[in-house]
Order: C-alpha cells, then sequence, then structure tokens
C-alpha cells in the first residue's frame, strides 16, 4: 500500500485480534502494540491516518463468550483502544 503513496489511510481492524474469546490484558496489549506500530509507520511516511473501531462479530468461532458478549465487552475493548 505504501508503494502507491495514498495521501490517507483508513485502519478499521480487531476482530480477529480480540480472538473471539474473553478480553485478555496480553490480547489488549498485542492490538495496542500492532495498531500503534501501523500508525506509526504511515505517520512516519507523512500520511494522515483515521482509526476505525473494530466492526460487530455477527458469528462467533467459539463459546463462550457468546457473539453479544463478545461485541460488548472484547470488542468494546479493543474499540477503547482504538
Amino acid at each position: 500500500m505504501l508503494a502507491l503513496r495514498p495521501s490517507v489511510v483508513t485502519l478499521c481492524f480487531g476482530m480477529n485480534d480480540g480472538q473471539y474469546t474473553t478480553s485478555t490484558e496480553a490480547i489488549r496489549a498485542n492490538f495496542a502494540a500492532g495498531l500503534e506500530g501501523i500508525v506509526r509507520r504511515l505517520l512516519g511516511e507523512g500520511i494522515r491516518v483515521a482509526v476505525l473501531t473494530p466492526g460487530r462479530a455477527e458469528t462467533v468461532a467459539t463459546d463462550p463468550p457468546d457473539r453479544a458478549e463478545y461485541n460488548a465487552k472484547g470488542l468494546r475493548a479493543l474499540a477503547d483502544i482504538a
């Protein structure tokens, strides 16, 4: 993507990063570090960055938590970081 020399990039990820499970400090720290690394790289290239919150999970691969709990708690924790 950097080869295309964009002036603006939107970032929207996190559903898989939450690992479809109850949020833990390790999951949140890994997500924060990855997001920060991408944002720093883009800003270093002079690219404006818009960070969006993770989308909702329509289905969840593991149970628990169920879909509503994962969206409300697991992805909410990542959205707070974003």
